[in-house]
């Protein structure tokens, strides 16, 4: 924990839960791992970390980077734009509990889906990292207003793209950002 700022030591220590901090702690490792390997010449840490008004961290110089984890996997991703990633572990889930969140477009494609649960992860995935991407954290209204039946969905007049990601056979990962996404660097950890 050393290689963290004390503001990023608490706030992994106030998670009750031993897991959801070893997975932030990993993600925070996976994080310094790319600044080290792709972007030497910045020479940043994570003491360089800060964040906008909307708790979106970052890095000085036009650096971006996202960080995600579910089950038993943590991954990161970093680019010269904005950028966001989301996995989910894929496992039964109750979709009628987030129609709240959908909207009547995505509402009518699940009524209408073979796989209810393959088509909420994908859309799930989808909005978690246009949001991430745009900085806007899990905001319940722009979920509600954001359709992510297409790899292309405008949010807040800008317009995002997304692609799926594989980290692992059981989770849907989707990356996002404002330009069209040709390659990526994604880091991951899997814990057993």
């Amino acid at each position: 924990m050393a290689l963290f700022p004390e503001s990023s030591r608490k706030r992994i220590g106030s998670y009750k839960d031993p897991w959801e901090r070893q997975l932030r702690l990993a993600s925070g490792l996976l994080l310094q791992e790319m600044l080290n390997r792709y972007f030497p010449q910045k020479g940043l840490s994570l003491s360089d970390i800060r964040y906008t008004a909307h708790h979106k961290p970052f890095l000085p110089g036009s650096l971006y980077f996202s960080t995600t984890h579910s089950g038993n996997i943590a991954a990161c991703i970093a680019a010269g734009y904005p950028i966001g990633i989301d996995t989910e572990c894929n496992q039964s889930v109750d979709t009628a509990l987030f129609r709240d969140y959908l909207t009547a477009e995505e509402e009518a494609a699940m009524a209408a889906a073979a796989d209810k649960a393959a088509l909420f992860y994908t859309l799930w995935t989808r909005k978690e990292a246009i949001l991430k991407a745009a900085g806007h954290g899990l905001d319940t209204t722009a979920l509600r207003d954001l359709c992510a039946l297409s790899g292309k969905t405008w949010l807040g007049g800008q317009q995002y793209f997304t692609r799926p990601a594989s980290l692992e056979t059981g989770y849907t990962t989707h990356i996002a950002a404002p330009v069209r996404i040709k390659s990526v660097r994604i880091g991951k950890m899997c814990f057993i």
